[in-house]
This record gives structure tokens, C-alpha cells and sequence, in this order.
């Protein structure tokens, strides 16, 4: 149950639905913890590596990672909570 938001070959957008849940989903992360936040989206949105996402927050690489393999795992987690009657959504 992967979420993909590459754009496809005939250049498609991601759906628009998706992306809302996705800075839904930021926000909520943001309201927690910002830091944290601030990681998924300079490693995922923007594409950074550890170290470059390390110099931007002024973190170390181990924290940055760190950050980045919890966000990572949350919001795919809330992801899955769009659609419940996934296999992989942990609902019965």
C-alpha cells in the first residue's frame, strides 16, 4: 500500500486529492512537531539529501535522519487512514 507521487511518463500531476491529504497531513505533523516536519518536507518535497537536509536545519546527519525515517513512517501511516479498507491500513 505505496502511496507514489512521482509524475508518471505523459508528465500527469500526482492527484490533486492526494497532494491536499499530503499538506493535511504536514500540517498536522508541523503542529506536533515542526522540526520533524521541517525534515519530511526538505527530504521529500524538496528532494534534499541527509547531509544537505542536515546544513538547511542545522542538525546533525544522525538527527536528520532520524527525523526523517519517523516522518516518513507517520505520514504514510496517516496516508493509509484515507482509505481504510486497504490490507495494509491496520484496520480489520
Amino acid at each position: 500500500g505505496r502511496v507514489e507521487l512521482e509524475i508518471d511518463e505523459f508528465g500527469q500531476e500526482p492527484d490533486p486529492d492526494v497532494m491536499l491529504a499530503i499538506d493535511d497531513a504536514l500540517t498536522r505533523l508541523a503542529t506536533r512537531d515542526a522540526a520533524l516536519a521541517e525534515v519530511v518536507q526538505l527530504r521529500w518535497l524538496c528532494g534534499l539529501s541527509i547531509d544537505e537536509a542536515a546544513a538547511a536545519t542545522g542538525c546533525t546527519p544522525a538527527q536528520v535522519k532520524g527525523r526523517w525515517q519517523f516522518g516518513r513512517a507517520w505520514l504514510h501511516h496517516e496516508l493509509r487512514q484515507l482509505d481504510p479498507g486497504r490490507p495494509d491500513s491496520g484496520t480489520p
